[in-house]
């Protein structure tokens, strides 16, 4: 667990209309308004929604951006209620880095009901209003949004869904795609309802990429988050950390890898995870140490014992005319 600070102007809301959400995935929390803030714009009616600032944080959460996101207007204003509504209940994080947003109505028609809509957010072009403390009297581009899914609920209260959660992939639906579960509030009641959905399309990352993510928020192979960086300096790259389950950006490689020899053989001991099954790592011997032309894997033996997740590898080779100048080194590389 981990304590964030939210900023100062997100937390000037209406009274039970402010921060509705939280998701985390590919790297980033996000979190929202259910409708707009007190200093700015106004709550949704029959003809106009409501705007809202989209927050997220990086992955030390820190605040990583804001932007605009305008809610679909209510409908309607019936005489038998007064809390028409319609605004953000809840946002969902996909692996791929894309956001989808929960929208809540009560409205519609002379019967109130709720109705639920999914939106896939597009950032393109959208301004960063993180600077901007009142939307009212400033210029910007908003996000743009398309429509996933959308059901009318009926008037039933425990199908007044404001949560959405991702669930696990589905292989047997698709290469692409993932279970999400919409959760119903309880109105203060025993009884709620849940809702399944499945969503398609969904390009996860690979492990590496994702342990790129969870470590310095970006998938690409570059800066501290390069195969070959070494942000820590305890002298074991990137790859190898990843391959050894250790953590980049702490300087631990006391015990990482340990020499030994007989009279006969020269070798390392090391253990990788199994949970890096993008990423192979061998023993390479070189008498010179000194160019990349020099190293080979030739004439190296080596046995790999697995224990859960927990992978030992024993590497070694064997010519005891070359141990008084022998190199040796551990290489990692992407499959």
């Amino acid at each position: 667990m981990q304590a964030l600070t939210v900023p100062a102007l997100m937390t000037n809301d209406r009274s039970n209309f402010g921060l509705e959400s939280c998701t985390w995935g590919a790297g980033a929390l996000w979190t929202a308004n259910e409708e707009a803030l007190a200093q700015e714009s106004a709550l949704s009616t029959a003809s106009t929604g409501s705007l809202i600032r989209l927050q997220k944080f990086d992955h030390l959460l820190n605040p990583a951006g804001q932007w605009v996101y305008l809610t679909d207007s209510y409908g309607f204003d019936s005489s038998l209620t007064t809390a028409e509504r319609s605004g953000v209940s809840d946002l969902l994080a996909l692996p791929d880095g894309n956001l989808l947003v929960l929208e809540r109505t009560l409205g519609i028609a002379f019967v109130p009901s709720y109705r639920n809509r999914i939106y896939l957010v597009n950032f393109a072009g959208a301004t960063d209003v993180s600077g901007i403390p009142d939307l009212d009297v400033a210029s910007y581009t908003r996000v743009t949004k398309t429509l996933l899914w959308e059901k009318n609920m009926g008037s039933i209260t425990t199908r007044n869904f404001e949560g959405i959660a991702l669930g696990p992939a589905l292989p047997q639906v698709g290469g692409t795609s993932y279970s999400v579960l919409l959760v119903a509030d309880n109105g203060g009641g025993t009884q709620q309802h849940l809702y399944p959905l499945v969503v398609n399309g969904v390009v996860a990352p690979t492990p590496l990429a994702q342990w790129r993510l969870d470590h310095w928020g970006t998938t690409s192979n570059s800066g501290l988050a390069a195969d070959d960086a070494d942000p820590d300096f305890d002298g074991l790259r990137n790859l190898l950390e990843y391959a050894m389950d250790r953590n980049p950006t702490f300087a631990d490689s006391a015990g990482a890898v340990t020499y030994f020899t007989t009279p006969t053989t020269a070798g390392l001991h090391f253990t990788l995870t199994a949970g890096a099954p993008d990423v192979g790592v061998q023993m390479e011997k070189s008498i010179t140490g000194l160019q990349p032309g020099d190293w080979t894997t030739d004439g190296i033996m080596e046995t790999r014992t697995t224990n859960g997740d927990v992978i030992t590898v024993d590497a070694w080779v064997t010519d005891p005319t070359m141990l008084d100048r022998l190199f040796l080194r551990l290489r990692a590389t992407e499959q």
